[in-house]
């Protein structure tokens, strides 16, 4: 049996596997399944894995020793969850990852069945950059948060399909492997063309990419907040317009700030719009709700200027 492979750099946990998967030579996924997690019946998880305690004991019995923490915080998307989870919630999220609850993480995470995709995306630069330096593309976790658009590094528009044969790299729990070329010639790590764009996508584009960034440093500072956020949105603005005297929230006034704040494309791409339902006036409600972290981070920028900033004070308060 060969070794497991060695997890690269923000490598996401499903492409380790699939990687495992073509290397081992197996013909079906149930047979991948069993040798990773003892049972052939198992259905990989692209974003999240499920009894993950299940592999950390067959890969600790026979390739060396690893921990969950490392795979969770270094090759899952959890951490931009727990960033914004208390401490209960945390736990019973870890415990259906491990596999000790049934894996029913969306009704914690504050996230739809439809934003738990499995579609895959990926970079054309990262494509470019992974062949040259390790010899081969694979799946970047951070491409697959929903509310990141563009590459954070390379600041380019992600793909989830084949520019020239319209292929989807959707999962339905398969191994799929990113290759530098698709089944029809065309090379994933070069662009079409860019088109000329108005200047409100242009702004559009900007607020994406600043978006996509922000989100990349909530992995990279590794804050657990624990409900921080809530105490710290009502002290930045209980001095302002959108409270009276009395302590009434002036919720018409957040939230036109709010929509002017960002461009209506931004808002659409990423179905935080305001349209329907006032959802910013809920951070402020004491009866508790849980919104999907891209929620927070749009708040976040609107208050504070950026995620850094609002850290800063985090780490001031703590």
């Amino acid at each position: 049996m060969i070794s497991f492979p060695e997890m690269l750099p923000d490598e996401l946990f499903y492409s380790c596997c699939t990687r495992y998967h073509i290397e081992s030579g197996n013909e079906t996924n149930s047979q991948t399944m069993k040798e990773l997690f003892g049972n052939p019946s198992f259905k990989m998880k692209c974003m999240l894995p499920s009894h993950l305690n299940n592999f950390i004991k067959r890969y600790n019995c026979k390739w060396g020793r690893i921990c969950s923490n490392d795979i969770l915080m270094n090759h899952t998307i959890y951490p931009i969850f727990r960033s914004f989870l208390d401490y209960k919630e945390s736990d019973v999220i870890l415990q259906m990852i491990n596999g000790t609850l049934k894996y029913r993480p969306h009704f914690i995470l504050g996230i739809k069945n439809n934003l738990w995709g499995q579609v895959l995306n990926f970079c054309s630069d990262c494509v470019k950059e992974d062949d040259l330096n390790y010899g081969f593309p694979y799946w970047h976790r951070l491409h697959q948060v929903p509310g990141i658009l563009y590459c954070p590094k390379h600041c380019k528009r992600l793909k989830r399909s084949c520019p020239g044969c319209n292929f989807r790299f959707e999962t339905q729990n398969n191994f799929l492997v990113i290759k530098r070329f698709c089944r029809c010639g065309h090379d994933f790590s070069c662009d079409i063309a860019n088109q000329v764009v108005s200047l409100d996508e242009y702004r559009a584009q900007l607020e994406l990419i600043n978006i996509s960034q922000d989100i990349a440093y909530v992995f990279s500072a590794n804050v657990f907040t624990g409900h921080q956020w809530q105490q710290l949105y009502r002290d930045r603005i209980s001095k302002t317009k959108y409270f009276s005297l009395t302590g009434r929230l002036n919720q018409r006034a957040l939230a036109n700030d709010f929509i002017s704040f960002y461009t209506r494309s931004t808002l659409k791409l990423l179905e935080c719009e305001l349209s329907n339902i006032n959802w910013l006036q809920h951070f402020f409600n004491r009866k508790k709700h849980i919104y999907h972290p891209i929620k927070h981070i749009l708040f976040i920028r609107f208050l504070y200027g950026s995620i850094s900033n609002f850290y800063n004070e985090v780490s001031e308060a703590a």
